[in-house]
């Protein structure tokens, strides 16, 4: 039973973060690996697809941690209240499992999957390991460990794979400066406004509640040059993934 509640807290979480990302793989690796040569247009590259990934899906999860209890009442019903409390632990996991595709383009993309396997064998030992303290505190243990050993070997994951790559670690936090930054204001203004609404339909809570958050995120983005740089680079991604890829990188 545990588990069921676990696995569906599990999957509520990541099923929209996965339908958005996974399908990037198949183009970025090919595209990044023609830039191996060209450390700039490389760096540039993979950044204003990083950029665009984050500027989505880190208020995705935000919000979807903000609005878990609607969110599960709504999908899933009253008898999967259970699930909330796990759900919202493994938000910072979700996050991160949504881009942990990223520093593999990395090793991928500069011919070092040896580096990568010899990350896995350090990784995996503390993941499983943390799992094993976790579950001490039953489910709500397991998502909590598994949240602070995966989010924080992440951490290290990313900066392994930079250190021989075109792109610095600097530049991957400062692409997450913006996105965070607004949704954690646009998160407070829709915890806010659910506490006004707390004897409303639980349907008309949700609703309002996005549209506070959407607006307050929108407007922190468009506020700062940074913001308004990343939509623009998240546009010039979408033209070079789905248009003309290589016409458009090697310009």
């Amino acid at each position: 039973a545990s588990l069921g509640i676990y696995t569906k807290a599990y999957g509520l979480l990541t099923l929209p973060l996965w339908q958005f990302s996974a399908p990037l793989r198949s183009i970025m690796i090919p595209a990044l690996s023609r830039l191996q040569d060209e450390p700039k247009q490389y760096r540039r590259f993979f950044l204003q697809v990083i950029s665009a990934v984050f500027l989505i899906t880190i208020p995705m999860v935000t919000f979807l941690f903000v609005s878990a209890d609607e969110i599960v009442n709504i999908l899933l019903g009253s008898q999967w209240t259970a699930a909330i409390t796990a759900f919202r632990f493994l938000a910072p996991a979700a996050f991160f499992s949504a881009i942990s595709y990223a520093p593999g383009w990395l090793f991928i993309t500069t011919g070092r999957t040896k580096a990568q396997f010899r990350w896995s064998l350090i990784n995996t030992p503390i993941i499983v390991m943390g799992f094993l303290i976790g579950v001490n505190w039953g489910i709500n243990g397991v998502a909590a460990s598994f949240s602070i050993t995966y989010s924080s070997m992440f951490m290290i994951y990313i900066y392994w794979a930079t250190l021989e790559s075109p792109v610095r670690f600097k530049d991957i936090i400062r692409a997450l400066a913006v996105p965070v930054f607004g949704s954690l204001l646009a998160a407070l203004t829709a915890a806010l406004t659910g506490r006004f609404l707390l004897e409303s339909n639980v349907v008309v809570r949700f609703v309002v509640c996005s549209l506070a958050f959407a607006v307050c995120y929108f407007v922190c983005v468009i506020a700062t040059p940074t913001g308004r740089q990343i939509i623009r680079s998240m546009f010039n991604a979408i033209s070079i993934l789905f248009k003309k890829p290589m016409a458009i990188i090697t310009e």
